[in-house]
């Protein structure tokens, strides 16, 4: 049995007759389902590191809901967040790619990193939230970005 995966029109009462691209249809249900594999995979890799983490930092039963679920919402935000240095919005990969290659990011990185804030080590890579920062983590790394933005603004334009 062959099948046409480049367009099916279909008859339906409720929404009329429509036109369908399969081939799009096809990649939209494997991108969705590689993603439910990988969200799978995160929720493992929190459930094993759950009984350390309870050992370790003797987590009262709510805690341990409080950490499980802070690590899962930094695993469906986390990846939605990314750091670039370009003149316009990164619409698309070949932007990513020029902006990745200017350099910019490499000077925040290591400014940063300079001054005791570690981000991901390139701009390809997410951000990983977290909710156990304080109101004072969160203003050193504040100004911690002012200082190093000056310094990519005064070393590359």
């Amino acid at each position: 049995m062959s099948m046409n995966l480049e367009s099916v029109r279909i008859d339906n009462p409720a929404v009329g007759k429509r036109t369908y691209n399969l081939r799009y249809v096809a990649g939209v249900a494997f991108v969705a389902s590689a993603g439910g594999f990988l969200f799978g995979y995160d929720l493992v890799i929190i459930a094993g590191a759950l009984p350390f983490l309870k050992r370790d930092f003797v987590l009262s039963p709510a805690m341990a809901g409080w950490a499980t679920s802070s690590a899962i919402l930094g695993a469906i935000i986390g990846p939605l967040l990314g750091l670039f240095f370009s003149e316009s919005a990164i619409t698309d990969y070949e932007e990513a790619k020029v902006s990745g290659a200017n350099g910019r990011y490499a000077t925040f990185f290591n400014e940063m990193l300079d001054q005791g804030i570690s981000l991901a080590p390139s701009a390809y890579e997410a951000i990983f939230t977290s909710l156990s920062h304080t109101d004072s983590d969160l203003n050193r790394t504040i100004e911690a970005a002012g200082k190093a933005a000056a310094v990519v603004a005064r070393t590359q334009g």
